[in-house]
């Protein structure tokens, strides 16, 4: 009997067992559907994500500039053009008025030459144009003898100065000052000594010889009449300097006598030195004296 209930059971319930399994299936395969139906593509809202970080290239930050200060000017702008020169010309401290010396200004490149008149003993050259110039003043050498000269402030100065001439060539810059000094002396000639001249009673006082050029230790730089020479004054003496006589001698040389222009034929460059003393017609004898000197003559 149970076995007779059991089919029963078993027949009754197994179109509900068949539908449950079927129900079953379906919800399976719908939701197996639902896994594998692709989505549907919705906008994003978010940022895109690059696939590769660009790389960053720096920006160079720009170089500072300096600007250049102005030049400097060495002399102020309102300064006047050119250079200035002053010419100077004295015997010993003595202004010269002698209208008869010019100083004579000539340029080196271009040849070109200007005399000026002596009025005052001084030239005053303003405004000068820059160059190469030569200066001079020559001299009648039986009026005048140049001893000593400078030139101050001069650019490559050359002493052109012979036995009439005081001079120098230079090169001029346009902001230059420069003052040329030339010393002029007045040489006398001596007599020759005579016994008619003065009285010599009285006069037992020697005389007294005045060398000017050179001076102790100075040079003497030109010839006079192809010789080297040293230049005296008039003696001083009790008869006036009548009839003195000059003795003098270069280094060991023979003795001679001198009558202004005490001279050696040949002389060269280089160290000596000058002996003299004076005699008057009473038989007043100078001491001898001795200086130093150099010679220093272009060609010679």
């Amino acid at each position: 009997m149970y076995n007779l209930l059991v089919m029963k059971l078993q027949n009754g319930f197994a179109p509900i067992v068949i539908l449950l399994m079927a129900v079953i299936g379906l919800t399976t395969a719908l939701a197996g559907y639902s896994i594998v139906r692709p989505k549907e593509d919705k906008p994003s809202t978010s940022l895109p994500i690059p696939t590769s970080t660009p790389a960053l290239t720096p920006t160079p930050s720009p170089k500072p500039t300096t600007t250049p200060p102005p030049a400097r000017r060495l002399v102020p702008s309102s300064a006047p053009a050119g250079a200035t020169i002053e010419v100077h010309m004295n015997n010993y401290g003595t202004p010269i008025t002698d209208t008869s010396l010019d100083l004579t200004i000539k340029n080196e490149v271009s040849g070109q030459e200007q005399k000026i008149k002596n009025t005052t003993s001084n030239w005053s050259l303003p405004n000068f144009n820059p160059g190469k110039y030569r200066f001079s003043i020559i001299f009648p050498m039986e009026k005048y003898f140049n001893p000593t000269r400078s030139c101050e402030g001069c650019q490559n100065k050359v002493d052109i100065s012979t036995f009439n001439t005081c001079g120098y060539v230079v090169d001029v810059g346009s902001r230059d000052t420069i003052s040329m000094t030339c010393m002029l002396g007045s040489p006398k000639r001596l007599g020759q000594p005579s016994d008619t001249q003065g009285s010599t009673s009285q006069d037992t006082t020697p005389p007294t010889t005045h060398i000017y050029y050179p001076q102790p230790n100075g040079s003497i730089t030109y010839k006079i009449d192809g010789k080297v020479c040293a230049i005296m004054t008039e003696p001083t003496d009790d008869s006036g300097g009548q009839g003195v006589e000059t003795h003098y001698r270069f280094d060991e040389g023979n003795w001679q006598t001198g009558v202004g222009y005490l001279c050696a034929d040949a002389l060269p460059n280089g160290p000596h030195t000058l002996s003299y003393y004076a005699k008057d017609k009473a038989g007043n004898t100078e001491s001898t004296k001795t200086i130093s000197f150099s010679v220093n003559i272009a060609g010679n």
